[in-house]
């Protein structure tokens, strides 16, 4: 079988990250466009599971999931602040929804270990952007300082976004094949634009 990025030397990949970040001597993680890779190959290859399950995948009640979709032309004018609340507001909400649907399925084997995998990545995401504020209100090395996450502001103040990030704007799903199509698509979309934004990498649409 060919070789998959995400198994062997890709898990070996993100573990080195996470486990030797722990000194202020290089970027955060999150700066590695191949760690949220990492997440987005997870995120889609757990959507394509579910590509017909119909029925089965229907929920017993609307899940409150984040909007996936991205304004252009609003997102660069949001404080740094405001950014960073988005997405982690967005992430948690990932979490939590994957976790309602793991108890609302729990006697079904096959949807278990997926929504085990979508909230383990949704909280495992969520720990590197604690640790990326950690980094920057530390003075460590990485992402710019300038209007960047939680580090300092545009005019070089602070800019610590709050402990309790207000909610992003939220849709609801009923399904599980949905649930997992947003969590792609804001890993994909949101989040990986704020990354690129706040490590000063160019930023694609």
């Amino acid at each position: 079988m060919g070789g998959d990025p995400r198994g062997g030397c890709g898990r070996c990949c993100c573990c080195c990250y996470w486990g030797s970040w722990g000194t202020p001597r290089g970027p955060p993680p999150l700066c590695d466009p191949r760690v949220l890779e990492w997440f987005i190959l997870e995120a889609r290859d757990m959507e394509k599971a579910l590509v017909g399950c119909g029925p089965r995948c229907e929920l017993p009640e609307a899940l409150p999931v984040p909007y996936p979709g991205v304004n252009f032309n609003e997102w660069p004018r949001l404080e740094a602040a405001a950014r960073a609340g988005d997405v982690r507001g967005g992430v948690a909400s990932l979490a939590a929804a994957a976790a309602r649907a793991r108890e609302l399925l729990a006697a079904d084997a096959r949807m278990r270990p997926l929504l085990e995998r979508a909230n383990s990545g949704a909280r495992s995401l969520a720990r590197l952007l604690r640790d990326m504020t950690a980094q920057v209100r530390g003075g460590g090395a990485g992402p710019r300082r300038d209007h960047v996450i939680w580090g300092a502001g545009p005019m070089g103040g602070p800019c610590v976004s709050p402990p309790h990030p207000p909610p992003p704007r939220q849709w609801q799903v009923r399904s599980l094949d949905r649930l997992l199509a947003v969590h792609s698509s804001f890993l994909h979309g949101k989040v990986r634009l704020f990354l690129m934004d706040a490590c000063g990498q160019p930023i694609r649409h």
